[in-house]
């Protein structure tokens, strides 16, 4: 189960698109950055690698 999903590069004209999304639950995977699911982020797409701190 997906506890929480990140954008990456959404431009305000973009908004409805991605408000659909959100009420449909498809269709604007390729600016989902990481989803949070099972108590950890997991990494999508084209999301940069992160630096371990």
């Amino acid at each position: 189960m997906t506890l929480g999903t990140w954008f990456c590069d959404v431009r305000p004209e973009q908004a409805p698109a991605l408000i659909e999304w959100v009420r449909t639950g498809g269709g604007y995977d390729e600016h989902v950055s990481h989803v949070y699911e099972q108590e950890r982020f997991v990494r999508k797409g084209r999301a940069p690698i992160g630096v371990k701190k």
